[in-house]
């Protein structure tokens, strides 16, 4: 007996669930909402960020979150993250984590804290008083991108001492060269904190950078990860709905397509197969008075071939006898 296929109406719900769930996997993320603002470190701070002790050396990145006011130097690239110093940890005599800290031990038992809950310890073996941010927005960016960014800034102001840039130019689709892309008018503008020997009345200067002549002849690559949060590059509700609805509609026309190919061939295969009424060896039931076909109704039967010669018999063994025409009297 054949198994009955499953209800319709529950492989389509199956169906559009796992849809709409790949739909919402698929949809670009924004970028970390606190950390908004990103510019590079000179050799005239000794490459670091504000409230640093430790270097962060371009391609690296000063970035600031603006809910904390706190700086983090993010590395670009797949496995990077941002990091910063480790806070004094304020329970039991700077002994232990207070109430919105995370103790995060060390190798001779003391302890470094970090921010609960916006923070994590190190994860690398050996290192301590280092925390990390819990996203790293320049993590889609290659090394490669942000140095080739670092270079044009730096050749448009060469003599400031930090350049601040916007992350939303370099998520620009339509940008062949970052570099580029970071200098026209319309994409990032460098803000140069000019430094008191190159100034006399201002203390800062802005400045619209130009690539050099590497970054024209060598455009660098395109981010990993478009997630441009723009109009043009971003779809709006009523699309993703209409994508969903779309493809929910898609598949239940093939599933019911299919089921009705199913039921076509099962209903097919119990009709009966006609018999040849030609043939002489099949009987044909006899049913609406149908004659029979005999076995040898075709066979005709043929005259022997004589192969003996003809003999005449001999006329002298008889004796000829001559009947009386007078009835019998002599």
């Amino acid at each position: 007996m054949p198994r009955r296929p499953p209800p319709l109406t529950t492989t389509v719900a199956a169906t559009a669930t796992s849809t709409l769930t790949l739909l919402l996997a698929l949809l670009p993320l924004p970028l970390h909402a606190a950390i908004e603002e990103f510019h590079y470190a000179s050799n005239a701070t000794g490459f670091k960020c504000p409230d640093m002790p430790f270097e962060c050396e371009p391609p690296k990145v000063c970035s600031r979150d603006t809910l904390l006011n706190k700086y983090y130097c993010c590395d670009p690239g797949k496995g990077g993250v941002c990091w910063t110093g480790s806070e004094t940890c304020s329970g039991q005599g700077g002994k232990a984590p207070g109430g919105s800290q995370t103790g995060c031990e060390m190798n001779d038992g003391n302890v470094f804290c970090c921010l609960a809950k916006r923070e994590e310890c190190t994860q690398v073996r050996g290192q301590i008083n280092i925390c990390w941010a819990p996203e790293n927005p320049i993590s889609n960016f290659s090394a490669a991108v942000m140095n080739d960014t670092f270079s044009s800034l730096s050749a448009a102001a060469p003599s400031a001492t930090t350049w601040e840039f916007n992350l939303q130019s370099l998520l620009a689709p339509s940008s062949t060269s970052v570099a580029s892309s970071a200098a026209s008018p319309t994409a990032a503008t460098a803000t140069a904190t000019l430094s008191t020997a190159s100034t006399s009345g201002n203390a800062q200067g802005t400045a619209t950078p130009s690539p050099p002549t590497s970054a024209q002849s060598n455009p660098a690559p395109e981010p990993t990860t478009p997630s441009s949060p723009s109009s043009s590059s971003s779809l709006s509700a009523g699309a993703i709905a209409g994508i969903a609805i779309g493809a929910v509609a898609a598949v239940s026309i093939l599933i019911a397509g299919i089921f009705l190919l199913w039921r076509r061939e099962r209903s097919g295969n119990g009709k009966a197969v006609e018999l040849d009424a030609q043939n002489p060896y099949t009987d044909n039931g006899g049913g609406g008075g149908a004659e029979r076909t005999e076995k040898y109704a075709y066979y005709q039967g043929q005259e022997m071939e004589v192969t003996s010669p003809r003999v005449e018999l001999d006329g002298g063994s008889s004796e000829r006898a001559e009947l009386e025409g007078d009835g019998g009297k002599k």
